[in-house]
This record gives structure tokens, C-alpha cells and sequence, in this order.
């Protein structure tokens, strides 16, 4: 999934960070409808995530895919499996019309 956030942020241009990519259960805390509200409808599968192997503590899902996504993106733009994206140049004549 991170894989998936890091090459779609990046073609879209979006910077990862809490504000461009959220959970569900992030999004619904925004919403005041999040985790703890009591609806038995509502899944949170991604609201705390298991962290390295070795210590097997919960930590926040949201934090920890961003976290990966931006290692992931840093690597594949590093070996060349994306291309860095060419800073765009306003044309003031453009603007103007």
C-alpha cells in the first residue's frame, strides 16, 4: 500500500504528508465520527498497525504507511524507477489572458 500512495502522490504531484494522504479512521477523527463513537458498522483495519517485527508494538497506521511512503519514493527516484518531476515556469503572458 505504501508503494501504491508514493508512486500515485508522486504523479499527481501531491506532497505525502497528514494532510494529502489519511486512513479512514484519520479522515473520520477530522469528521468527529472516528474510532470510539461505538458504531459497530465502522471498521478502523488500518487506525494502529504493527511496527518492526522485532518489537511488535502498535503504532499509528497513518504514520507508519506515510513514513514508508516516503522512504519508498525516495528510493525509486533515487534508482530511477521515477522520474523527478521538472519544476514548472509561470508564463506571465499566459496569466494575463
Amino acid at each position: 500500500m505504501a508503494i501504491v500512495i508514493a508512486i500515485l502522490c508522486h504523479e499527481l504531484e501531491l506532497e505525502i504528508n497528514n494532510d494529502t494522504v489519511l486512513t479512514h479512521a484519520e479522515a473520520a477523527c477530522r469528521d468527529l465520527y472516528g474510532p470510539g463513537q461505538g458504531d459497530p458498522d465502522m471498521r478502523w483495519n488500518l487506525y494502529m498497525l504493527k511496527g518492526m517485527p522485532e518489537t511488535r508494538a502498535m503504532r499509528p497506521g497513518g504514520v507508519m504507511l506515510r513514513k514508508k511512503a516516503l522512504a519508498y519514493l525516495h528510493s525509486m527516484l533515487r534508482d530511477k524507477l521515477l522520474q523527478p518531476h521538472e519544476h514548472k515556469v509561470e508564463q506571465p503572458e499566459l496569466l494575463a489572458a
